[in-house]
Order: structure tokens, then C-alpha cells, then sequence
């Protein structure tokens, strides 16, 4: 009988480790070490700088100028804007530009469902 060097356990030339059945030789047995023995990572979603709207986060001179060029209520368009980001947990890096995307869509201007 061996002692293993990694996880302390007697070993029969790492067949038969107590803490590892399912190794059936040495690399075996170490990876299975390596892979128990790390810590679980906790990922969140790839923002890449994105974060979700906030109170902030309103309506500018330019959306003002955009919305009056395409003879539109602003006020009713934010509010529809920032209901169906928070309802879908949007996130952009740039709320700023996002809102003008959603002012100059066609579907805005028409009136029709999103």
C-alpha cells in the first residue's frame, strides 16, 4: 500500500483509492484530484459593459429632436421603451443610442406591436 501524495489516501498503485473508485491508474487519479478539487466557477452572463436601465437614464435633447421629426409622442415611446427593458432584462452599454434605435424603428411609428 501507497500513500497518495496528493490526497493523503492509502493507495494500491492508485487502483484502489478510498477517495477515488473511479480512477483506474495514476492520471486517472490525479485528474480526478485536479477536477474535485476546484473550486466551481460562477459565471455571470458576458456583459462586455452592458448593465440594465436605470432611473438615470432618460430622455435627451436629441431623442427630443428625433421624436419631433418623426411626429412622435416621446413621453408614451419612453415609457414603452423602459417597460420592455426592464419586463425583458435588457441590458445595453449605451441607453442613450438603444432608445434612438427604438424611436427610429418602423413599427414605433406605425403603431404596430414590437
Amino acid at each position: 500500500m501507497n500513500t497518495c501524495k496528493t490526497c493523503k489516501a492509502f493507495c494500491d498503485e492508485f487502483l484502489e483509492c478510498r477517495l477515488h473508485p473511479q480512477a483506474v491508474n495514476k492520471m486517472e487519479h490525479d485528474w480526478c484530484l485536479e477536477w474535485q478539487s476546484k473550486e466551481p466557477t460562477v459565471r455571470g452572463p458576458k456583459s462586455k459593459g452592458k448593465r440594465p436601465i436605470a432611473d438615470t437614464d432618460g430622455i435627451t435633447e436629441k431623442h427630443r429632436a428625433l421624436a419631433k421629426s418623426l411626429n412622435m409622442d416621446i413621453g408614451p415611446a419612453w415609457g414603452a421603451f423602459k417597460n420592455y427593458c426592464l419586463a425583458h432584462d435588457k441590458r445595453y452599454a449605451n441607453f442613450e443610442a438603444a432608445f434612438r434605435n427604438w424611436l427610429a424603428h418602423p413599427l414605433n411609428q406605425t403603431g404596430g406591436k414590437r
